[in-house]
């Protein structure tokens, strides 16, 4: 949970760049989707970062 989402009123307070899920594990999810999720992880921060 981010202290800094929840002040903006944002709900579920998570910062998806900063945040592991346990069950985010290609054994669990399928590779596939592993993949996808960390490709979406890698062009979020670009995009952070260019902002």
């Amino acid at each position: 949970m981010s202290r800094g989402i929840a002040e903006l009123g944002i709900y579920p307070a998570v910062d998806p760049l900063d945040s592991n899920s346990r069950i985010l594990d290609p054994y669990v999810v399928g590779e596939e989707h592993y993949n996808v999720a960390r490709s979406i992880q890698k062009i979020l921060q670009v995009i952070i970062w260019l902002l």
